[in-house]
């Protein structure tokens, strides 16, 4: 087993974008050569493991760290809709790709995880950055981790859409069912408030 590019510190900025830097580029040469190593697999399995076990609920991150994580899923995209749509990938590189590639019912929470902020409002902002979705509908762990004002969005990824499905990675925690996905706004469904 090789060691992991990502810090074992959720604190480590200049760390966390080495890391993310490094897979990021791997990724570009699979891209480039329209072919996935066994390197840039285990690259992607390390990042999305620091995603799912160091960012939290409820609380922002970094932007140097949050650029720097848009970049990554922006080409892990790019790569599995490459692997996907590439007539000479191989069966198993289609098979990967098509588990790890989800359509279908998404639903998210959205508050503060600092007790200090529940009287301010929650704005849903569509844009094209990436954040955690769940295919689970309610999930008292998430909800339970948010304070104050709370909203709860339903949404459905279809056509030509896709999430990255990280239970399929296997890296997703405990009952999440975690999808990443940027929040279109032509596919949500419902927003309720908490």
């Amino acid at each position: 087993m090789t060691k992991s590019i990502m810090p074992m510190f959720s604190d480590d900025i200049k760390g966390i974008c080495n890391g993310l830097s490094i897979a990021t580029k791997q990724m570009k040469k699979c891209i480039n050569e329209k072919h996935m190593d066994k390197l840039c697999g285990q690259y992607i399995y390390d990042v999305c493991c620091f995603w799912t076990g160091n960012t939290y609920v409820g609380i922002k991150k970094d932007q140097t760290i949050q650029k720097a994580f848009q970049t990554f899923f922006k080409e892990l995209m790019k790569l599995l809709l490459t692997l996907k749509n590439n007539p000479i990938s191989t069966q198993q590189e289609k098979s990967i790709v098509n588990e790890l590639l989800y359509q279908g019912e998404v639903y998210r929470y959205l508050g503060h995880g600092d007790s200090r902020k529940s009287k301010e409002n929650i704005e849903l902002q569509y844009n094209d950055l990436y954040v955690s979705w769940s295919k689970n509908p309610q999930n008292n762990y998430l909800e339970s981790k948010l304070y104050g004002k709370k909203l709860w969005i339903h949404g459905n990824i279809q056509n030509s859409y896709y999430g990255i499905d990280l239970e399929a990675m296997g890296v997703s925690r405990g009952t999440e069912a975690e999808i990443v996905f940027p929040t279109i706004k032509e596919c949500i469904k419902e927003v309720k408030s908490l």
